[in-house]
């Protein structure tokens, strides 16, 4: 009973967003932080682990997140969890599932994850070296050539000046290190965790300086999304109380990959609409306060069988400046098109400024093969005025509807400096005899600036 009414839920959500492909794979992943109640045997005996069972067997994610394991070395992490999961989660224990542990050596910044899905190419980055949060990043091997990057963090918390400035240290790094990624690989990528910050009711003051969710999403290529209990609450924490701030989001990468359907998780909410509590008489009201100060976010997404992906490098703009009239410098930018994928595909380049010309337009790349893009300035630049010029260039992957990846062009051309021109350019001369008259008696010159 309970997996028919939450199904019909999610599916009245999906008609709201439109029709997916019948050969999608439907993916559900799952954010929390578990507030230390996961990733010791010791903290795997009370209520709240049991409380975070009855939970994920009731939604059934295919990835789970975790944020803020129990202390404890990440090995005695793997082992805790792994037995955890053969234990309380018949959903997943009864097929293959993964799980890793990142290498934080702090427990609140330790990061999890548990799949149905292999995990693969591990990393946790060395920030921690310069006092910073280390991010945790791995690769699902989905159906088929289906691949899923997952970038997974825990910002630092609280609204102290030092803590301010850290998270937006992070923010800027963490979305910088997405940006590389994104610049060679085309494959879709979700960033996720507990980022301690809420635009609408933000810890630290929002400035020109501070924005760190501003800078994830708009550095990091995400599109926001912002999922929602059954009565519409988006905040996330507390659990403890009427929550009042957002703090866990799971945010995708714009044009590539865009959710189904997507929920923050209340116990207490999804009750007072029928549903949870009647699926089990073990499933309590009280169950997300029980597990955690925080509420679970979880996200679906559709990926379409055979996805094919094209990568660009460099990521950086084409940037070029001159003085009116050029020459400018530099007169072009090189750009690499990749195919990461076993697939063939067709891929176009698109711009729309006069002033810029590309070498090619459209073409074709095998399974593996690349193809280098010349984007240049061509003569209508010399006829520029002073001032910023700019543009888009669009490189699409015709092959797979909406994998698409834009380079900026930006063009500045300064104006000349002034010039002092005075004509006529003869000297003044006259003549006469002595105590005049002299002739003639004036010269006239103009005097002007040729400059811009």
């Amino acid at each position: 009973m309970r997996q028919f009414v939450l199904k019909t839920v999610v599916v009245c959500l999906v008609a709201l967003v439109g029709p997916t492909s019948s050969r999608a794979q439907q993916v559900t992943v799952m954010h929390w932080n578990v507030h230390g109640n996961l990733g010791t045997f010791s903290a795997q005996s009370g209520p709240e682990a049991l409380a975070i069972a009855r939970i994920l067997n009731y939604l059934q994610p295919d990835v789970f997140l975790i944020n803020e394991v129990a202390d404890g070395a990440a090995t005695t992490n793997t082992i805790a969890i792994t037995q955890w999961v053969s234990t309380n989660l018949p959903y997943l224990a009864s097929g293959s599932y993964y799980v890793s542990v990142s290498t934080e050596s702090s427990s609140i910044q330790r990061n999890a994850v548990i799949s149905r899905y292999p995990v693969a190419n591990t990393f946790t980055y060395p920030d921690v070296s310069s006092g910073l949060r280390g991010m945790f990043s791995f690769q699902l091997q989905l159906a088929g050539t289906n691949r899923l990057q997952v970038f997974y963090v825990h910002l630092k918390c609280c609204s102290d000046g030092s803590s301010c400035q850290t998270k937006q240290d992070e923010a800027d790094l963490f979305s910088g290190e997405m940006a590389d990624f994104a610049a060679t690989n085309g494959s879709p990528y979700i960033f996720a965790g507990d980022l301690n910050e809420d635009n609408l009711n933000p810890e630290c003051t929002l400035s020109a300086t501070y924005h760190p969710i501003d800078t994830l999403i708009t550095n990091g290529g995400l599109a926001e999304f912002k999922p929602t209990t059954l009565s519409g609450e988006y905040r996330t924490w507390s659990t403890a109380s009427t929550p009042s701030i957002r703090f866990d989001y799971i945010l995708a990468a714009t044009n590539r990959l865009a959710p189904t359907s997507g929920f923050v998780f209340s116990t207490k909410d999804w009750a007072v609409h029928g549903l949870y509590t009647n699926a089990s008489a073990q499933n309590l009201t009280s169950d997300s306060a029980t597990a955690s100060d925080h509420y679970s976010v979880f996200v679906t997404y559709n990926f379409p069988t055979g996805t094919v992906a094209l990568a660009v490098s460099p990521a950086s703009a084409f940037a070029s400046s001159g003085n009116q009239g050029g020459p400018f410098t530099p007169t072009n930018q090189i750009y690499t098109l990749s195919n990461i994928s076993a697939s063939s595909i067709n891929w176009a380049a698109t711009k729309t400024a006069n002033w810029l010309t590309l070498s090619a337009t459209n073409g074709n790349l095998a399974g593996g093969a690349s193809t280098n893009i010349s984007v240049s300035l061509n003569v209508n630049a010399n006829s520029l005025s002073a001032g910023n010029n700019s543009d888009n260039v669009v490189f699409t992957n015709l092959s797979n509807t909406g994998d698409s990846i834009t380079r900026a062009a930006n063009l500045t051309v300064n104006a000349t400096a002034g010039q002092l021109a005075v004509t006529p350019v003869s000297g003044f001369t006259f003549a006469g005899l002595a105590g005049g008259p002299f002739a003639p008696v004036s010269q006239t010159y103009t005097l002007s600036n040729s400059g811009n």
